[in-house]
């Protein structure tokens, strides 16, 4: 089966840059204006402002200040957005809120999708030598979905940062959806929070 693993979808990020410098050429006519949809941004809680990803298909709140920067992978048919907290010398390792959606097998069904997720969840917590336990079932804008805990290690420089959050995954609209929100392990309440209301607070597009 053809699905992008959610292994690959939980790294640090797949923000594509390009700066390429050319050499003047005429100027080209000017382009025929593309229609764009207008979408009302969410009315979100106290201290949080709304999001609004048209490209993507979804709208979601989180904290006021934090920074979105594209984190697609055209090459592997994903797209992507890491929403970040503000820069903190303190925090080397910044909160960070992740959506993905990545291809998956047209041919299975919903509840064999979330179990294959749900499988290779528990996988990566025999992996990291972690209890295997049974993976939870939510829901996310009214769509069945899986979550679990995530724990890792980072580089930052020459140290290594331990880091902690959630990751959700679920099938919507001929695509599979990942949820990924982690930060400093020293800020695991916070970041329990952060994920919850980011979650109810996720909602696709009509």
């Amino acid at each position: 089966m053809n699905r992008y693993s959610v292994l690959a979808l939980l790294g640090a990020g797949l923000i594509a840059l390009s700066a390429c410098a050319t050499a003047p050429t005429p100027t080209p006519p000017p382009p025929t204006a593309v229609p764009t949809v207008a979408v009302e941004l969410p009315s979100c809680p106290a201290g949080n402002e709304g999001y609004v990803n048209v490209e993507m298909g979804f709208t979601a709140c989180h904290p006021s200040g934090w920074q979105a920067s594209e984190a697609s992978d055209p090459e592997n048919d994903v797209l992507g957005v890491d929403i970040t907290a503000p820069s903190d010398d303190a925090q080397p390792v910044p909160m960070t809120i992740r959506v993905r959606t990545g291809p998956l097998d047209p041919e299975a069904s919903a509840d064999e999708i979330l179990q294959d997720f749900a499988i290779e969840l528990m996988n990566r917590r025999s992996v990291q030598g972690r209890p295997v336990v049974p993976i939870a079932a939510i829901r996310i804008d009214g769509i069945a979905a899986a979550q679990d805990t995530i724990e890792g290690s980072t580089m930052v420089e020459t140290q290594a940062v331990e880091y902690t959050g959630w990751v959700a995954g679920f099938p919507a609209r001929e695509r599979m959806w990942y949820i990924t929100v982690s930060g400093p392990r020293e800020q695991q309440m916070d970041i329990e929070v952060l994920y919850q209301d980011f979650i109810a607070q996720f909602h696709l597009l009509s």
